[in-house]
């Protein structure tokens, strides 16, 4: 059984990783699982640091679960180059990584009630926008927000994406949305309300003129992620007691 290790992006200055971290603790408190909490931007708990930590104390075999919706930079490329450079300095070690919070099924009913719950105050609503961060370089998050937008039934409205980055540019094509006119929702579809989603809601405000725009909360820490990190660890857990059966051919 593996060391279960959180790994969420973070910032190197500031108090937001010590805010994360009494989020993610509150929300696992009552999931029974031991677990670290390592960053990406981090002078102390970087993910290499703790990891390396734990290998001098005796750990050899890590669940690594990043706190990350989609499949982009950090986590096609940081956190594999990050586990790459323990391998080659400690080989002895075993590793598996979950995929991204946003594959999950549980994560389209989180956004599900968000939208319930916004269409119940404001029935007039017309259309609905999800925005995610995107990416400049990988496709992947937009097939998979894609996915997330399909799986999504709780209103008989029109659904459109954009993005921060990357093809789905808020900044292009959301003005075209808003020229067809109506009451619009906003769904961001991050972690928690952070810096990034509070800029891009200020920037749309200022692209609005005179279309009425409503926004649901970000994911926030919503009590169905423990379920998703919980299932997610169970799921590398079993796949790694599987037995081979290749030798019974």
């Amino acid at each position: 059984m593996g060391e279960n290790i959180l790994v969420i992006h973070g910032m190197r200055r500031g108090y937001q990783n010590e805010e994360l971290q009494r989020f993610i603790y509150r929300l696992m408190k009552e999931s029974g699982i031991n677990f670290h909490i390592t960053f990406l931007e981090s002078d102390i708990n970087h993910l290499y640091n703790m990891i390396s930590s734990l290998v001098k104390q005796g750990v050899h075999e890590f669940n690594i679960v990043p706190l990350l919706l989609f499949s982009a930079k950090h986590y096609l490329q940081d956190i594999p180059t990050i586990l790459q450079h323990l391998k080659n300095n400690y080989p002895y070690i075993e590793y598996q990584v979950t995929q991204p919070l946003g594959t999950h099924y549980h994560i389209v009913n989180i956004i599900n009630e968000r939208i319930k719950n916004a269409l119940y105050v404001s029935p007039s609503i017309s259309k609905i926008v999800f925005i995610a961060h995107g990416s400049e370089r990988y496709k992947q998050p937009n097939e998979q927000l894609k996915q997330v937008i399909n799986n999504c039934n709780v209103a008989n409205k029109p659904i459109n994406m954009v993005m921060l980055y990357g093809d789905y540019s808020y900044k292009k094509r959301l003005p075209e949305i808003l020229a067809e006119g109506g009451e619009i929702l906003v769904v961001p579809v991050f972690l928690y309300d952070g810096f990034l989603v509070h800029k891009m809601k200020s920037e749309i405000q200022y692209m609005r003129n005179n279309s009425c725009i409503e926004f649901t909360k970000s994911l926030n820490f919503h009590p169905l992620l423990e379920l998703i990190i919980k299932d997610q660890i169970t799921q590398l857990e079993a796949r790694n007691h599987v037995p081979d059966t290749t030798q019974f051919s």
